[in-house]
């Protein structure tokens, strides 16, 4: 019973410890390195390049956002090593670390810590290649300038500049011993050089076609050579001959890209047919055909071991090969966006977000976690818009001469509404989609000029909107319907324009003052439209009068606003730039809040999550981010003020009441803020709390300082909006003069916890309409009674200055005290005076 017991103790405890381990060590993907504000990344970039670590655990993935490092077992991301301007990676033989190779400098970065070194090596010319020495402690970098430089890995400093090329060098490889280095350029030589020394040893060939990858044999006595069509030759490096050449039997696209297998008998090249093809280069036997992936091949690597081809396409799938069989062993990832993220839109209850690519394929995301959901196939080219109809059922999508509907629960296709043989369809590739607000009709936009109008039921198409003679570049509804906004370019100018849904006639023109539009968008109540251009603004115009509002600016340097959204309070409108910037505004005060940085490339569509508190945005570098902006517009024009806002005080002792108001809320469950004021003038006596929490709310106990006292309330689980008053204050004045009463740290929240800055405001107590002092107000407390005849009593006889000496004679005596007497008797006789 005993062991029993101890063995189910001891199970307990190892599924629970193997339960922290697994929740210790997972990764996600969606947190990895984020910029300041994104909650999470989705997809991860353009792929460039992929390369087997040295042990063949690990796989790097050069991605245009950074490189992004899995597990060559379970295919999960361990690390992302922000260097978006890296263009080449290379391993240290030991694995543990990366060569990051950009046009113009190499950096090391440590895989595990994704740590990049301060330190680069620059070159002086343009660099197209780089290898490790065996070692690990040189770096080789082919550069275009026609020379060749060796670096110090550990000091970063360079250690020979070889020239001999008459021509841009183009591969560079150490020879097993790391004493040779070879090289190749546009001059068609193989060239031969010592990393001792850095003298040349030997010209391999002169009448090489086009290298792009030099290989020693293991022993280094043999040197293959691969040429850009894709022609293999073996060099004797002691004689300098050639041994051997192979072309594939089959024609090969000049350029696929190509991986040598680690005993060098095996190539394999990707085909035009998104195939990949084993050849072996001493015989030239087709080996194997590897089929599977869906779109353009854009790598290939061999496992160390030579047992596994790793393989990455356009159609977002990382996939490894058994080289012996051609079978496919694994599929590491299928959430990849690997080319431009055309647009991105939440469904209407803001839990989904769907997303469209140029690699023809559309993506749906959980909004609140970024864990990939689904992905609909069916477009044959470049998805350009994605949108819900306003029930949350159905998603709508054009390609370049396609639009279909979908169901958004399970991605089936419902239907597809317009192809390349539909009658009515647009001439030319068909830009943007819409729902009307019924969800009974959709609007398709074109490169033909035309809005086109279409039965959702159906998919019948029943109306063309005509008049503009170029490209329109989106089109949406009025929240009604009856109106539908278009943004084109009309020869030399743009226009944007209003039409009548039911008789596609044109409401209003906006066009003159406008420079080359981008965008154009309604805001939530219609009143306006905001419009962005390529130089740096959004204009707001108004929608009765067609008349330019404001212009929104920055000072910022960023690129050319291309899209824009308002929104759904219309108290902030967002542009992106084609610089991955975004920038957020008050439409209000026209006042620039916040730049969002993170994009790598040009953001092409941004939009908010119905709650307003979240913004998604799609970009060229294959990627979407959710930023968190709730900090930013919540309570965006919401002020905080003291009332009255101008108070005159006449006499010390006076009580004073101020009124601490609230405007132009929104969602706030609770509130702090601390009022100052001048201790030699004021005295804070008491504070209540007013009526614009709810009734049931937690009062924090004011803290009150020598110049300061803090209020603070919460409501008890619900949020107050709009105007009211937070607290009423009392003072008691304890000097005639001027100061001033400020608001500081100032701060609402709401129930979520998420905190929002208000406007503050400021009152000005004044002590200029103050009375004459009488002499007969001994002690100057503002009245004349008993007290001033006590201190004249109790300074009887004294002599020199003193304001017991009314008749100011000199001395205190019967005369000061008669005087005091009388005013007394006067202020009896006179009510309305200031004297008892």
């Amino acid at each position: 019973m005993k062991t029993r017991y101890l063995f189910t103790t001891f199970l307990m405890f190892t599924l629970i410890l193997a339960q922290f381990f697994s929740n210790s060590y997972a990764v996600d993907s969606t947190q990895l390195n984020l910029p300041e504000g994104a909650k999470f990344r989705l997809g991860k970039g353009t792929i460039k390049q992929i390369k087997f670590s040295p042990d063949g655990s690990r796989i790097a993935v050069l991605s245009s956002i950074g490189i992004w490092i899995l597990n060559t077992h379970t295919g999960k991301e361990i690390n992302l090593i922000p260097a978006p301007h890296a263009v080449w990676i290379a391993f240290s033989p030991d694995g543990l670390k990366l060569a990051l190779i950009g046009w113009w400098a190499i950096q090391i970065s440590d895989i595990e810590t994704g740590k990049i070194s301060h330190t680069p090596m620059s070159s002086g010319g343009l660099i197209g290649y780089a290898s490790f020495s065996p070692d690990g402690q040189t770096i080789a970098s082919a550069c275009r300038d026609k020379s060749i430089r060796l670096w110090d890995v550990q000091t970063r400093k360079r250690k020979h500049t070889l020239e001999g090329h008459s021509d841009n060098v183009t591969c560079v490889a150490f020879s097993p011993d790391g004493k040779i280095l070879v090289s190749s350029g546009y001059d068609n030589s193989i060239r031969l050089w010592s990393t001792e020394t850095g003298e040349q040893k030997q010209i391999l060939a002169e009448n090489a076609k086009s290298i792009t990858e030099l290989v020693f044999s293991s022993d280094g006595k043999d040197l293959t050579s691969i040429n850009h069509d894709r022609t293999v030759q073996i060099w004797d490096t002691n004689t300098g001959k050639l041994k051997h050449t192979f072309s594939p039997k089959e024609p090969v696209v000049s350029g696929a890209p190509i991986a040598f297998s680690p005993d060098r008998r095996t190539i394999a090249i990707a085909e035009e047919d998104e195939s990949i093809r084993l050849y072996d280069t001493i015989s030239g036997e087709h080996r194997q055909t590897l089929k599977g992936q869906l779109r353009r091949i854009v790598d290939l690597d061999f496992s160390p071991d030579g047992q596994t081809i790793a393989s990455v396409s356009n159609d977002n799938t990382i996939q490894l090969w058994k080289a012996e069989t051609g079978k496919q062993i694994h599929v590491l990832t299928e959430d990849w966006h690997t080319n431009t993220v055309t647009s991105v839109v939440f469904s209407p209850d803001g839990q989904t977000i769907a997303t469209g690519s140029d690699d023809n394929s559309i993506m749906l995301w959980d909004a609140g976690t970024g864990v990939h959901k689904r992905t609909l196939h069916g477009h044959t080219s470049k998805v350009y818009g994605v949108t819900f109809s306003p029930d949350g059922k159905t998603i709508a999508s054009c390609g370049s001469h396609s639009v279909r509907l979908w169901d958004a629960k399970t991605g089936r296709r419902h239907q597809t509404i317009m192809t390349p043989y539909t009658r009515t369809k647009h001439t030319g590739s068909v830009y943007g989609i819409a729902f009307s607000p019924d969800g009974q009709t959709i609007a398709t936009n074109g490169e033909d000029g035309t809005i086109r109008l279409w039965y959702t039921a159906t998919g019948l198409h029943y109306r063309t909107i005509t008049g503009n003679t170029g490209s329109i570049f989106g089109v949406g509804f009025s929240s009604d319907g009856q109106t539908i906004i278009s943004a084109s370019k009309d020869s030399e100018e743009t226009i944007v324009r209003l039409w009548e849904t039911d008789t596609g006639k044109p409401k209003h023109t906006f066009s003159g003052n406008m420079r080359s539009v981008s965008s154009s968008i309604f805001s939530p109540n219609e009143k306006m439209i905001g419009i962005s251009t390529h130089d740096n603004t959004i204009e707001l115009w108004d929608v009765e009068t067609a008349q330019l509002k404001q212009t929104l600016i920055t000072t910022e340097n960023v690129g050319s606003i291309e899209c824009v959204t308002f929104s759904p309070n219309g108290k902030a409108i967002v542009g992106c730039a084609n610089d991955g910037n975004i920038l957020l505004w008050n439409t209000k005060t026209g006042e620039h809040i916040r730049t969002f940085t993170g994009h790598k490339r040009e953001i092409t569509n941004v939009v908010f999550n119905p709650d307003g508190r979240t913004i998604a945005s799609a970009s060229n570098d294959g990627t979407e981010i959710v930023w968190d902006i709730s900090s930013s517009v919540i309570n965006i024009n919401a002020a905080v003020s003291l009332s009255p806002s101008t108070t005159q005080i006449s006499s010390v002792g006076q009580k004073l009441t101020i009124s601490m108001n609230v405007t132009d809320s929104e969602i706030v469950a609770g509130y702090q803020a601390t009022v100052n004021f001048d201790p030699a003038v004021l005295r804070y006596v008491e504070s209540k709390n007013g009526d614009f929490l709810t009734s049931k709310k937690l009062i924090i106990p004011p803290v009150v300082k020598k110049n300061s006292v803090t209020l603070a309330a919460t409501s008890n689980g619900s949020e107050s909006n709009g105007d009211g008053s937070l607290a009423t204050l009392t003072f008691e004045v304890l000097q005639i003069k001027s100061s001033t009463l400020m608001l500081s740290n100032v701060l609402f929240t709401d129930l979520a916890g998420v905190s929002s800055h208000p406007h503050i405001e400021n009152a000005i107590i004044t002590g200029t309409s103050v009375p004459t002092v009488l002499k007969e107000d001994v002690n100057k407390d503002g009245v004349i009674n008993n007290q001033d005849l006590e201190l004249v009593v109790s300074s009887f006889g004294k002599l020199g200055k003193n304001n017991a000496d009314v008749n100011e004679d000199g001395v205190v005596n019967i005369a000061d005290l008669t005087l005091v007497q009388r005013a007394i008797e006067k202020a009896n006789a006179a009510p309305s005076s200031n004297v008892k």
